[in-house]
């Protein structure tokens, strides 16, 4: 190891000391730095970190008592993301878990992309849904306070279904689509700003047009299609739908195969009307 990566490294561990003890912001100076070390950068790292906190090398115990203490989520967050210090992420105390934390934080954050990344690559890791995970997602869903919120909790209840990280990454990279799904299947906007059904239906028409098929299934599935017709006082709704019918983009059949798992009944009408 050449001296400049050294003292680099070991500014890095004291850092992250100085994180583990009062883990009041997300991130540390260099936090990204060990997500990817040797086997001899690991092997000095650990032994900065040891030697700074004094405590046995137990990154699952630390993750525990993470657990059970609001005030170190920030930590928890890290040792979860974290492949260096790599804590059995399998692990269940008192109703949190590795998906219970990491949506409790993403519930504060500002960027769904980051959220999105964090949850993919914990099941990428092996981690498997739990009892504990539907529990909360029950126990949270009449608690979201805005529309982030709402977009946050769908995007965990597609992944806790899913738990399957090939899966979630379909899933996460069609969201907008498969969240007017389930709005129309709830009746109202979930997770996306639109004031309507109509305003769901007319930009899902306009912009996800290689997955419009699946949205009319889905709006005839769950009834809702009258309902956005009779709202339709400019005729845009109409519009695209005539433009639809006119062109026929091609379909992409990644996202079906998603869309089915989540929302079953779609399958079952359509495999009825086969």
């Amino acid at each position: 190891m050449n001296p400049y990566r050294k003292q680099t490294l070991e500014k890095v561990a004291i850092h992250f000391c100085d994180f583990f003890l009062n883990p009041t912001k997300p991130k540390f100076y260099g936090s990204t730095a060990l997500h990817e070390l040797d086997a001899e950068e690991s092997k000095y790292i650990k032994s900065i970190i040891q030697g700074n906190l004094n405590i046995p090398w137990q990154p699952t115990d630390w993750l525990i008592d993470s657990f059970i203490k609001p005030e170190r989520i920030n930590l928890a967050v890290y040792l979860i993301e974290s492949p260096f210090l790599a804590p059995d992420l399998q692990i269940e105390v008192k109703g949190e878990t590795a998906f219970t934390i990491l949506v409790k934080f993403g519930m504060t954050m500002s960027d769904k992309k980051d959220f999105m990344y964090m949850l993919q690559k914990l099941y990428e890791r092996g981690y498997q849904s739990k009892s504990a995970d539907l529990v909360y997602l029950k126990s949270s869903y009449e608690k979201l306070k805005n529309e982030y919120q709402c977009l946050t909790w769908s995007l965990a209840r597609f992944a806790y279904k899913l738990n399957n990280s090939v899966l979630i990454a379909k899933a996460f990279q069609h969201h907008m689509p498969l969240l007017s799904i389930a709005s129309f299947k709830m009746r109202r906007p979930f997770g996306i700003n639109y004031h309507n059904l109509l305003g769901i239906a007319n930009n899902a028409l306009q912009h996800y047009r290689s997955h419009i098929e699946l949205i009319i299934h889905a709006m005839e599935t769950y009834d809702v299609i009258y309902d956005i017709k009779k709202r339709d006082h400019k005729g845009t709704f109409k519009q695209r739908m005539e433009d639809y019918y006119e062109t026929m983009p091609p379909q992409d059949p990644d996202i079906a195969e998603v869309a089915f798992f989540l929302f079953p009944e779609l399958k079952e009408v359509s495999s009825t009307s086969d």
